[in-house]
């Protein structure tokens, strides 16, 4: 979990890349000083490195919206 500053929602963010500019790099020192954000971003980068082994299966030809 991360600390009080900041929600996971801005780590999930952040692990996706959906973050620029100064505010990425409030988070990057952040992260350097923030043992609790810094582990509930690793814990994050598990879970999107997970996700990305899981197999997409494919579309049969008979799918329709």
């Amino acid at each position: 979990m991360p600390c009080e500053r900041h929600s996971e929602e801005v780590w999930i963010d952040f692990a996706a890349g959906e973050i620029e500019g100064p505010e990425l790099k409030a988070l990057e020192t952040h992260l350097r000083a923030c043992p609790a954000c810094a582990e509930a971003l690793a814990g994050i980068r598990r879970v999107f490195e997970t996700a990305r082994k899981i197999p997409v299966p494919a579309v049969s030809p008979d799918f329709t919206d």
